[in-house]
């Protein structure tokens, strides 16, 4: 069970004008394959909020390393890379399904790191949930996430959370802030992404999004009016 893989539906709207795939369907693939395996492991969303937990995703990078297609088929596997107490980290590859889940043959690659916290109060907590990870112990992106932040980004938009933007838990789902990020830029991604999510919004609070050039891509940062952190990321 370290390795998990499921069929993703891939259609035509979830590519961009220019013809690439849209990042925040990377995004959701990745998303849906987590959830399938956690819940086949029986520590799915419904089964560790019985005991008061649910998974929070931290920070995800995603590497476009070849061309998904509109009309073909494709397959998403995902599994644990490690675990260091409430943390995991969890990678994933794209494959066509004609390929098999081959690593080597991945048009898409990413990387994350999930915790563990208590839904009621709010904090990181260490649990008895242990997740076998493969023996050969591969990372589909190596190494630590990097700490991105701003210089002096320029605020461009701001956006209210609504109905459409809430996930399971009621909060702000993590594939809406990239779609309003490109939105905010005016860039789609074309070679990866690298995104840090430090705070939940809920339904009905607003935050302001701020963008800059950096040497390695866009960078696009969520804020409330307080100047808290929501999100940073870095189109590329």
């Amino acid at each position: 069970m370290a390795h998990h893989t499921i069929e993703i539906e891939v259609k035509p709207e979830d590519f961009d004008e220019f013809g690439k795939i849209r990042a925040d369907r990377v995004f959701q693939f990745f998303q849906d394959a987590s959830e399938s395996h956690v819940n086949a492991l029986g520590i799915g969303p419904d089964d560790l909020i019985k005991r008061d937990y649910i998974w929070v995703l931290t920070k995800m990078r995603v590497r476009y390393t070849g061309e998904m297609k509109a009309g073909e088929e494709y397959i998403c596997t995902t599994f644990p890379a490690y675990q260091k107490r409430a943390t995991f980290k969890r990678d994933y590859y794209i494959n066509y399904a004609k390929d098999g889940a081959d690593p080597e043959k991945a048009v898409v690659i990413g990387a994350s790191q999930w915790c563990i916290l208590n839904y009621k109060t709010r904090k990181l907590e260490k649990t008895d949930i242990v997740i076998d990870t493969p023996e050969d112990e591969i990372e589909m992106i190596e190494g630590v996430f990097p700490k991105i932040r701003g210089e002096n980004p320029q605020h461009v938009m701001n956006h209210s959370v609504n109905a459409r933007d809430l996930d399971y838990n009621d909060h702000c789902n993590n594939t809406r802030f990239i779609a309003l990020s490109e939105e905010a830029t005016g860039k789609n991604v074309k070679e990866g992404l690298y995104v840090n999510f430090a705070n939940e919004t809920r339904f009905g609070e607003t935050f302001n999004i701020y963008t800059e050039e950096h040497d390695d891509g866009t960078y696009v940062e969520g804020r409330r009016d307080d100047d808290t952190i929501v999100y940073q990321l870095i189109i590329s």
